[in-house]
């Protein structure tokens, strides 16, 4: 009929009949995960729209990647990742994490890596991968033979040689080397009292008080 109105696109859930002049009410004719879809020349629903986090290639949807922050596209393909910059995307437009990584996360050599610096009591190891710093150390790094220091000790511990931590003895909130003698802060509310003069490590790593 000439002059006749006709439908370009339905609402959700809704398909476009062949002749476009109406949209057919049925919840269940559109494909799984399509929001929009019409009646192709052979009357089957197709999907011209995906639902959220879905993206439509060739009249299918595909799923996104849950950490897609970009534009998804394709067959489930992400063109960025997030929200933060410890996600980067690989070589299949799927996201991967720099896990502990505080700096730039890129793919490279088929894995993520980070490229800069790692969270507190993590260090950059020589492949890009952060981990942990070694017990008692706060902050910990590679030197120039590639092996590993802490640069400082946390609450409780000690440096008593470059690049090592040692934990204090029981009873000392904090302690420190004073020569071959450990020097002790006393912790509060002891029933029985810190060394006075401090202590010795034992070669079965004890502790004794000071004669």
């Amino acid at each position: 009929m000439a002059g006749a109105l006709l439908c370009n696109q339905c609402a959700t859930k809704f398909t476009l009949s062949t002749d476009k002049a109406s949209c057919i009410g049925t919840f269940t004719c559109c494909p799984s995960n399509c929001d929009v879809c019409y009646l192709d020349a052979n009357n089957s629903p197709t999907c011209s729209v995906c639902a959220k986090l879905y993206s439509l290639y060739k009249n299918q949807c595909y799923p996104c990647d849950s950490k897609c922050t970009g534009t998804c596209k394709d067959d489930g393909k992400c063109s960025q990742c997030g929200p933060s910059t410890n996600y980067v995307v690989d070589t299949n437009g799927k996201c991967q994490e720099c896990p502990n990584c505080s700096g730039t996360c890129v793919y490279q050599n088929n894995q993520a890596v980070c490229t800069t610096s790692c969270n507190a009591n993590f260090y950059l190891d020589a492949s890009g991968l952060c981990k942990g710093c070694p017990s008692g150390c706060a902050t910990c790094s590679l030197d120039a033979a590639n092996s590993l220091i802490c640069n400082v000790c946390t609450s409780g511990y000690m440096s008593f040689k470059p690049g090592a931590c040692l934990k204090c003895p029981p009873s000392c909130l904090s302690c420190s080397f004073n020569g071959d003698q450990i020097q002790c802060t006393p912790r509060l509310g002891l029933s029985e009292p810190a060394c006075r003069d401090g202590y010795v490590k034992n070669s079965d790593n004890s502790y004794s008080c000071l004669s």
